[in-house]
C-alpha cells in the first residue's frame, strides 16, 4: 500500500502564516473590484455612445426639408392713360345711368287732400249707419313705353357739359319732378347738384322724356313725385386715325 507522504514541519508552518494569506486575499479582492469597476465603466460608456448616436440620427431624420422661398413676380403696371391735353388721342364720351326708380307716393294737392268733416253737419235721425272701411288702392306712375325705353333715352340723349370737361367733374346728380294727372312732368327740382351746367342738362332731359302714365288712387289719376339719380361720367376712348 502506498502511504501519503508526510509534509515537513517547515512547509506546514509556511501554510500556517495566516497574516500573509489574509493580505493575499485582500489584494485579490481589490484587484477584482478594480476590474469590475473598469468593466462596468466601459459598458456604461458604450451604452451612452449608442444612445447618443441614436438620438443624433433620429433628430436628423426629423428635421423638415428646406423649401426655397417662392418668388413673387411684381404686378404688371397698368397702362398709362393718355394725357387730356393731347387732342388727337382722346375723345370725351359722357355716360348716364338711371338706377331703379324712387317713388315718393302721390303728391299732396288740393284734389287729393281729404275733405274735413264739418262739425255742424246734421246726422240722419232714426237710422244707424254702418260704414265699412275700404283700403285705398294706389298704382305708381310709370313710363307709357316702359322703363327700359326711359333708360335708353337718358343714355342716348345725355350730353356732358363741355364747360366741365377740363375739370373732369364726375358724380351723381339727383333730380325730382311731379307727374301730374295728365302724365306730364312739372315742378322739376334739383336735389343733389354737380354744378349749374349739370343742372341745366338734367332739366333738359326731364323736359324731353317719353310720355308717362299718371299714378292712380282708387282708379282716379293723381299727381305723384318721382326722384331720379343721373350719373355723369367721362370715358376716354382713343380716337380713330
Amino acid at each position: 500500500m502506498k502511504h501519503k507522504p508526510e509534509l515537513p514541519d517547515e512547509e506546514i508552518r509556511s501554510y500556517m502564516d495566516f497574516d500573509r494569506l489574509v493580505a493575499d486575499k485582500q489584494l485579490a479582492v481589490r484587484i477584482n473590484k478594480k476590474y469590475t469597476v473598469v468593466k462596468w465603466s466601459l459598458a456604461v460608456i458604450t451604452l451612452m455612445v449608442l444612445v447618443g448616436g441614436s438620438l443624433y440620427f433620429f433628430r436628423e431624420e426629423q428635421k423638415p426639408a428646406v423649401v426655397p422661398p417662392q418668388e413673387t413676380l411684381p404686378a404688371a403696371e397698368p397702362a398709362e392713360t393718355p394725357s387730356k391735353t393731347d387732342p388727337n388721342a382722346l375723345e370725351v364720351k359722357p355716360e348716364a345711368t338711371v338706377p331703379l326708380r324712387k317713388e315718393e307716393g302721390p303728391a299732396q294737392t288740393e284734389e287729393t287732400k281729404p275733405a274735413r268733416a264739418k262739425k255742424n253737419d246734421p246726422k240722419p235721425a232714426g237710422s244707424a249707419i254702418s260704414s265699412t272701411k275700404v283700403e285705398d288702392v294706389y298704382v305708381q306712375a310709370e313710363p307709357v313705353q316702359g322703363y327700359a325705353l326711359l333708360y335708353a333715352y337718358f343714355n342716348d340723349h345725355l350730353v356732358y357739359p363741355p364747360s366741365a370737361v377740363k375739370d373732369s367733374v364726375q358724380g351723381v346728380e339727383t333730380i325730382s319732378f311731379v307727374i301730374n294727372a295728365e302724365g306730364k312732368a312739372e315742378k322739376v327740382e334739383v336735389k343733389q347738384s354737380l354744378g349749374e351746367a349739370f343742372d341745366k342738362e338734367a332739366r333738359r332731359l326731364v323736359a324731353g322724356m317719353p310720355a308717362w302714365k299718371p299714378a292712380t288712387l282708387n282708379g282716379r289719376p293723381v299727381p305723384s313725385s318721382i326722384a331720379l339719380p343721373i350719373t355723369f361720367q367721362i370715358q376716354r376712348i382713343k380716337s380713330k386715325e
